[in-house]
C-alpha cells in the first residue's frame, strides 16, 4: 500500500488527485476497484477504476518509473478485458497550444489511440483541469457521463466537474 500511495502521489498533480481516503471509502461502497501490477514480486504499476453495472472509468492508471516497459499497455489490455462488457472510459489531459506539456498530452493522447481508444468529442473540466473523454467500444453520452459521476462521487466532488464548449 505505500509503493501505490507513493506512486499515486509521484504520478497525477495534486489538482487531479482525489485524497486516497476517499478512494478507500469508494472501494468500501463497491464503487471502485484498485488494480495494482506485479513484476517478479515487484511492484509495477496501478489502476485505480470508478465503476457500476454500466459503465467503468479508468479513473487513474500509473506504472512505477524504475520499472517501465510495456506494462502500461498490459495494464490497460487487462482492463479492456476486465471490463469491455461495460462501456470502458477514461478521462485524458486536452491537448492545448497554451498547455505547459503539449508533448506529453499528444504522446498519452496517441497511446491511448493506439490500444484501441476514440476520442469521443467530450471535453470537460475536471476539478480546474480540462480534459478530453476517451472510450473504449462502446460510447457516452455527457449526461451518461453526468448520471454516472453523481452516483459514483456524490454532490460534493460532482459539482467540481463541468462541461467545456
Amino acid at each position: 500500500l505505500k509503493e501505490l500511495k507513493a506512486l499515486y502521489i509521484e504520478a497525477f498533480p495534486k489538482e487531479e488527485r482525489k485524497t486516497f481516503t476517499f478512494i478507500e471509502q469508494l472501494r468500501k461502497e463497491g464503487k471502485c476497484i484498485i488494480h495494482t501490477a506485479v513484476d517478479n514480486g515487484e511492484f509495477a504499476g496501478l489502476a485505480i477504476i470508478l465503476k457500476d453495472e454500466e459503465y467503468a472509468l479508468i479513473d487513474y492508471l500509473a506504472v512505477n518509473p524504475e520499472i517501465r516497459g510495456d506494462y502500461d499497455r498490459k495494464m490497460l489490455d487487462e482492463l479492456k478485458q476486465l471490463y469491455g462488457n461495460k462501456c470502458l472510459f477514461l478521462e485524458r489531459e486536452t491537448v492545448l497550444k497554451n498547455c505547459d506539456n503539449p508533448t506529453q498530452r499528444n504522446r498519452r493522447r496517441n497511446f491511448y489511440l493506439r490500444n484501441g481508444f476514440s476520442d469521443s468529442g467530450i471535453y470537460v473540466n475536471v476539478y480546474t483541469v480540462d480534459m478530453t473523454l476517451m472510450t473504449f467500444g462502446k460510447e457516452i453520452t455527457f449526461v451518461e457521463y453526468e448520471d454516472f459521476l453523481h452516483k459514483i462521487l456524490g454532490e460534493k466532488i460532482f459539482n467540481k466537474i463541468k462541461k467545456c464548449k
